[in-house]
């Protein structure tokens, strides 16, 4: 963009658009700033080259390994681990200010440490389970985070944590292994490193969804045994994400920047779309309230941190212009206690209630603040909730067909009112 803007300059100064001296002032600005936009290209295709290098390196070796002898073996086993820790060094030596360096190089050392480990254990037949193998490569990659100042690698790191959670939590039989929360913890510094210094880059909000999304795939792993009081510390959970995704901080990034705000948003209206079918209270009603103190404390925790956030907001906001779906950790909370003895079908009613008052108030806020965006999303939200009750409602297909026509003109009539009525704001 820069050379582009630049090679515009002698025109503008011949038109007299810009003196010479802005011309001069323009060119000096973008020497001083180079093109980040070509520096971004520069890592990520420096990230692709290691990627690539690190598995041509194995397959090639994979593909000659049975004509090899033990100690050959053992050679080309820690040859990519060498590789990947001279260039580690050139980096800090000759490129620390460098990122796509220091990216390309600390990601190459990171599949070399792995493809070292799998090598020298099978060449010795050295014991262990897949498992065991991801928590030594998380650990031995861990400290390229902070050694070579790598955001790649922490985004690798904290992949490799959810799938080492995964392995170790949700197999048969069931096995509780909380480590998983202690490598987390050794990212947070990073992170808030990033949080700090660069807000607004695409590595920031990367950590921002990768994160979020560990937190909720590892969150059932606090739990000794499965049970029915893990939907209030999800739900609380939920709702914790959709107040930090408003906070001035998230507030001020774009909507695909924002990833707690949108796993807490859209995912608190997964659980209420689940819980508007009868089957789940009906499953809830079955299982027996079983659970410990660590647990119940780590719930009732996040459900008072939940209800805090949702206090500092009344204070910006009054509490009946807030968006409902910010209170319904508290409504699934009530809902779940009640159950044991309450209907059924009256739970069903409440929750699709209240999902049709998130609809309402969408369309009611998008037409408000002229925007298309609030205005189609409570529009799918109430033809998401009446295409869910075509499953547990018996209704003829004239009514149905019928029902979808007028799901369909309300699209178009609400749509075509708000820009009629947007471009008489404007005028």
């Amino acid at each position: 963009m820069s050379n582009a803007i630049l090679k515009e300059l002698p025109e503008l100064v011949a038109k007299k658009i810009i003196s010479e001296e802005v011309a001069q002032n323009i060119k000096n600005y973008y020497q001083k700033n180079p093109d980040e936009h070509a520096n971004k290209l520069f890592t990520i295709f420096g990230i692709i080259g290691a990627l690539l290098g690190g598995l041509g390196v194995i397959l090639i070796l994979a593909h000659n390994w049975d004509d090899f002898s033990v100690f050959t073996k053992t050679i080309f086993s820690v040859i990519p681990l060498l590789l990947g820790q001279l260039a580690c060094f050139f980096t800090l030596i000759k490129k620390p200010e460098s990122v796509s360096w220091r990216e390309s190089s600390a990601t190459f050392l990171l599949f070399a440490i792995a493809a070292s480990i799998s090598l020298v254990a099978q060449v010795y037949n050295i014991n262990g389970d897949f498992p065991k193998f991801l928590l030594t490569w998380i650990l031995l990659s861990l400290p390229l985070i902070y050694i070579m100042r790598s955001s790649f690698v922490s985004l690798l790191c904290i992949a490799g944590i959810t799938w080492y959670c995964s392995v170790t939590n949700y197999g048969y039989p069931r096995i509780q292994n909380l480590y998983c929360w202690l490598l987390l913890l050794a990212i947070i510094p990073h992170y808030y490193s990033l949080l700090k210094e660069l807000p607004k880059s695409n590595f920031t909000r990367f950590h921002h969804w990768f994160l979020a999304a560990t937190v909720l795939i590892c969150f059932p792993s606090i739990a000794l045994k499965s049970n029915s009081l893990m939907i209030v510390g999800f739900t609380s959970l939920l709702a914790i994400y959709y107040f930090i995704g408003k906070q001035s901080f998230f507030l001020n990034l774009n909507q695909n920047r924002n990833g707690y705000w949108f796993m807490g948003k859209v995912g608190t209206l997964i659980l209420l779309f689940t819980l508007s079918f009868k089957g789940p209270w009906t499953d809830l009603q079955r299982q027996a309230m079983e659970y410990n103190y660590v647990e119940c404390s780590i719930y009732a925790l996040l459900f008072l941190f939940a209800g805090f956030l949702v206090f500092k907001q009344v204070q910006k906001v009054e509490l009946l212009k807030m968006n409902p779906i910010g209170l319904a950790f508290i409504l699934i909370t009530i809902l779940y206690f009640i159950c044991p003895k309450t209907e059924a079908g009256f739970l069903v009613t409440i929750t699709n209630l209240f999902i049709l008052l998130i609809g309402v108030y969408e369309i009611r806020k998008g037409s408000e603040t002229y925007s298309l965006y609030k205005l189609n999303f409570g529009l799918v939200c109430i033809a998401i909730l009446i295409i869910c009750r075509f499953f547990d409602t018996e209704m003829s297909f004239i009514i149905r067909g019928l029902l979808f026509i007028g799901i369909g003109f309300g699209f178009f009539l609400l749509n075509y009112y708000l820009l009629k009525k947007r471009k008489q704001h404007e005028k």
